[in-house]
């Protein structure tokens, strides 16, 4: 999957990948990113796009802005997320209790 973030373009072959390349980020430049994605994807024609990818680039920004887990989002694309809550509890950029979403 490609995605043009302004002059850049960035390949994501799977949703992990796409986690892997903002995880180091800190959070406003994480949820921009995330929001940028999704918005460059959704810019596709349709035959190009997978609903599902969409629908978990915006459940991404969706966690990242109110912090509890999307309705829209499986289980097993929730924990997805677990590395990037992980860096940000690092960082000190997000409350170490909201791990326990994860659990």
């Amino acid at each position: 999957m490609t995605i043009c973030l302004g002059q850049c373009f960035m390949s994501y072959d799977s949703k992990q990948e796409f986690i892997a390349s903002i995880r180091d980020l800190d959070f406003p430049v994480m949820l921009e990113r995330t929001v940028d994605a999704g918005a460059a994807y959704q810019r596709k024609p349709a035959r190009e796009r997978d609903a599902e990818y969409l629908n978990f680039l915006g459940g991404v920004a969706f966690w990242l802005r109110y912090r509890i887990r999307p309705q829209g989002l499986c289980r097993e694309d929730f924990l997805l997320l677990r590395p990037i809550a992980e860096e940000l509890v690092k960082k000190g950029q997000l409350d170490a209790s909201l791990l326990g979403q994860f659990g």
